[in-house]
């Protein structure tokens, strides 16, 4: 099982649990993310180069490129850093988890990156598996991210026969 589909059972059996327990976090946090999108509106591209000034920092670079490229069809940004780890999947993917120290990073709230969706519903990532190299040389951790992953009708087939896997296992009711 690949990292991403790792994460997906785990946010699953944590779901599950909240719900089984009779408790609504789950709803607070959706509340949470459409506010934190209406607040963060208008800033990807800050955020954006906040991260590329955060990996440039830990890789130890004193001097970095950022590149921005704009089509109709695309924004790419792509910057020289530390490599993406499992971690940063993590972080990335979730609300309001940084793997950041504040006192050594601009952007360390598990917040900003979320705004890229601003421009686009479906973010690709790919990151090179050293700072010194190319993702396109050295292949390292690559995903895509999605507003609305069970609009494919592989990912809801994955999610649903994970959630049917815990709801067998599990033999005490859930309340919704």
């Amino acid at each position: 099982m690949n990292d991403l589909m790792m994460l997906w059972r785990k946010r699953i059996l944590a779901i599950l649990g909240i719900v089984k327990a009779g408790e609504r976090e789950h709803r607070e946090i959706a509340n949470m993310a459409a506010q934190v999108g209406a607040d963060y509106h208008g800033r990807f591209i800050v955020e954006l180069l906040q991260n590329a000034s955060d990996q440039a920092c830990e890789a130890g670079l004193t001097e970095s490129a950022v590149t921005v490229v704009r089509t109709a069809e695309l924004v790419a940004v792509a910057n020289e850093g530390a490599p993406f780890t499992e971690d940063g999947l993590r972080s990335i993917t979730s609300l309001g988890l940084s793997t950041k120290n504040p006192q050594d990073a601009i952007g360390n709230k598990g917040i900003g990156f979320k705004s890229v969706f601003q421009v686009s519903e479906r973010p690709e990532v790919y990151s090179a598996d050293t700072h010194s190299a190319s993702f396109l040389d050295s292949p390292g951790l690559m995903f895509k991210m999605s507003l609305t992953p069970f609009e494919d009708g592989q990912y809801a087939a994955i999610a649903r026969t994970m959630i049917e896997e815990e709801l067998r296992a599990d033999t005490q009711p859930y309340d919704s």
